[in-house]
């Protein structure tokens, strides 16, 4: 390869750098996403620092999808970072940053950081308790397990002297059996507790706190959520700051608004205010209007010149994302929009 070649490869500008504090705290995707509209403001921002942006154009510069995309935006609106417009004719869609709320973003994040190596030298010191308490709770583990074994061996030899004896270590047997069905795929992940808390403080809990950890554990497993974020939920857990109905709330907003990780852990970490929506039920008449309105209105602006046909198409995907729409509605009108578009473009052709 020649020495040009090389040097153009290993230029600046084609690389992305990544501010390690925006990946903790909205994620690898998010972050990465940020950084793409960062460059894209200082090239193609007017005065007002509005630039203008296409999704497959975004797609080229970073391979996020649509789909996470949209789930990029909807957090960075959510955290004010980002602004939204759609203006112009044909109409687009056009984006603003914030760069004061970016800059409270990082600054709250070192805040953290900072407290967090105050209190390093008693962490620690807990850490070496809780490696200790690890290592006899290994032990017990074994223990556990042989007795176990030597249970279920007894249990068999019973089984063929009659079975009166079945019942002697009954109560043993249901309770290891009980210990093992309480856990989750997450007790297996090494690391999914907080560094600053130790098996055996579990160990001590009551039975209905350990209810309340495997409901919690359940749930952010069956959520999806990374093991970075199921730990640092797991620590606001331990501290009290949050509990089970608190994060069943949050997910449960996090999915009907397409949230992020770091949007979730910052909505529990921070108390924000949540308002389940009470969703009405629309007929399905009701829904065939709404879509046949849009798509009127979009085919309009099409024939008269208003828009194009990417950016129609484009806008009609967003408006179906409604949730309250079914896929066979959205295809079905989708279609509708599309062979109406083709004789539109055959007339003016």
């Amino acid at each position: 390869m020649e020495k040009n070649s090389i040097k153009q490869l290993l230029m600046a500008s084609n690389f992305y750098i990544l501010n390690k504090h925006l990946v903790k705290t909205l994620g690898i995707e998010t972050a990465f996403f940020l950084t793409a509209l960062v460059e894209a403001d200082e090239i193609l921002a007017d005065k007002n620092g509005w630039f203008y942006q296409t999704i497959p154009q975004i797609e080229k510069m970073t391979g996020l999808t649509k789909h996470k995309q949209t789930n990029c935006i909807n957090e960075l609106l959510i955290l004010g970072i980002l602004l939204q417009e759609n203006k112009g004719m044909p109409m687009k869609r056009y984006f603003k940053l914030d760069y004061e709320k970016i800059a409270k973003l990082l600054s709250s994040h070192k805040k953290d950081n900072s407290q967090e190596d105050r209190e390093g030298d008693s962490k620690e010191e807990k850490n070496q308790s809780a490696r200790e308490g690890d290592i006899l709770h290994q032990e017990s583990k074994k223990i556990d397990s042989k007795e176990e074994r030597d249970l279920t061996a007894r249990e068999e030899k019973n089984c063929h002297l009659g079975g009166e004896k079945i019942d002697t270590n009954k109560e043993l047997y249901i309770n290891n059996l009980d210990k093992k069905l309480k856990t989750t795929k997450l007790d297996n992940i090494i690391g999914i507790e907080s560094k600053s808390s130790s098996s055996s403080s579990f160990e001590n809990s009551s039975s209905g706190e350990k209810d309340s950890v495997y409901q919690i554990k359940s749930a952010l497993e069956n959520y999806g959520l990374g093991v970075e974020t199921c730990r640092n939920i797991m620590e606001l857990v331990k501290n009290g700051r949050v509990n089970f109905e608190r994060i069943n709330s949050v997910l449960g907003v996090a999915k009907e608004k397409a949230w992020g990780e770091g949007a979730i852990y910052k909505a529990l970490r921070d108390n924000w205010e949540i308002r389940e929506r009470d969703e009405k039920v629309f007929s399905e008449k009701e829904l065939r209007k709404k879509l046949s309105s849009k798509v009127n209105i979009l085919l309009d602006d099409y024939e008269k010149g208003r828009t194009n046909y990417e950016a129609m198409v484009e806008e009609y995907l967003e408006f179906s994302l409604n949730p309250i729409f079914s896929e066979n509605l959205k295809v079905e009108y989708y279609e509708k929009m599309r062979k109406a578009s083709e004789e539109i473009t055959s007339k003016i052709a």
